[in-house]
């Protein structure tokens, strides 16, 4: 189900309505702090219009000292060049999917855990805690700074040869997943032969055959037309955000001022791209039933769940972080309830 904008988001937006009126009305001066941001992300996309929107608020908080210019569609390469890109310095900032940065610092991975979040609700809730700040604290060890989360629409399992209800309907699928060894663990643990492929070239896979299907969410099937060779799509609440980060020694070399406002900016980003994205879920569900895609909701993910529990304790044995975060958004969930 998709949530309407709380209370919290509703305060945010309205923040961040007042500050878009109030831009014209100000003295903007010359940009004296300009960043790069890139991203993998097409522009239609809610990942690219929180990234615009973190421009915006970013530029006004500063009175027009500082300039973000976006970089979408992986002009600035991959999420793991990029992010290597900005724990050297040679990039500024990015909104770069969480599943690499594991590799650097595995404290992250707690973030993608299968199936620990039920709902979008919870996803929000989430995204705007103090765990979260917390988390992504762990990033400061690898020289770049971590912001905020923002939101990506679940995703879920999509194939050629038959709808997946249980772990066993995995079994000798040829699935490309992220290249990211949870990720691969994940898919193994299922029952899946795993494969390797760039994101740009999952279209040519699902085509030719070279792979059978592929983890993926609405936004990935509607941005690059996956619709139109995936044939089934079973729906299930795995959940790949990506953060905004920047390059640690540039932001502690920043004014005060412009530390806050970036971080802020960030911050706030976040509730306006969440309802971006809960609006193309919407949309692309309605889109992709329209093309044919054949569509089923998983209706008991216990066994799922089972099956990656060895997953669980293999990377929450490599970091206690991992453990604390679980346990954190397992108490959350059961406040919501």
């Amino acid at each position: 189900m998709v949530p309407k904008l709380t209370k919290v988001m509703s305060t945010a937006l309205g923040g961040i309505l007042f500050l878009t009126l109030t831009m014209g009305m100000s003295s903007a001066q010359t940009a004296k702090y300009e960043f790069r941001l890139g991203h993998v992300v097409p522009p239609s996309l809610a990942w690219h219009k929180g990234a615009l929107k973190f421009a915006e608020l970013v530029s006004v908080k500063t009175n027009g000292r500082v300039k973000a210019t976006v970089y979408p569609a992986a002009q600035l390469g991959g999420d793991r060049e990029m992010f290597e890109a900005i724990k050297l310095g040679t990039l500024d900032m990015g909104v770069i999917s969480v599943a690499p940065m594991g590799s650097f610092t595995p404290a992250l991975n707690g973030y993608l855990l299968p199936f620990l979040f039920d709902d979008y609700d919870m996803v929000l809730k989430v995204q705007l805690s103090p765990q979260t700040r917390e988390l992504l604290g762990a990033l400061d060890e690898v020289g770049v700074k971590g912001f905020s989360v923002v939101c990506s629409d679940f995703r879920h399992f999509t194939n050629n040869l038959r709808p997946i209800n249980k772990p066993e309907d995995l079994k000798g699928l040829k699935l490309r997943v992220v290249e990211a060894p949870l990720y691969v663990d994940i898919f193994k643990a299922l029952g899946a032969s795993v494969m390797a492929m760039p994101y740009m070239e999952l279209y040519t896979g699902l085509k030719t055959g070279v792979i059978d299907g592929a983890e993926l969410n609405f936004s990935s099937l509607v941005g690059l037309k996956l619709y139109e060779v995936v044939k089934y799509v079973s729906l299930s609440t795995f959940f790949f955000p990506a953060a905004f980060v920047m390059n640690q020694k540039l932001y502690k070399g920043l004014p005060p001022d412009i530390q806050k406002a970036v971080a802020d900016s960030a911050w706030e980003a976040v509730p306006y791209a969440f309802q971006v994205q809960m609006d193309d879920v919407k949309q692309h569900e309605k889109l992709l039933r329209e093309k044919g895609v054949v569509m089923n909701t998983i209706a008991n993910l216990a066994p799922f769940k089972k099956a990656v529990e060895p997953v669980y304790k293999k990377y929450i044995d490599k970091d206690k972080r991992v453990a604390w975060f679980v346990k954190e958004v397992e108490k959350m969930s059961k406040e919501k309830k």
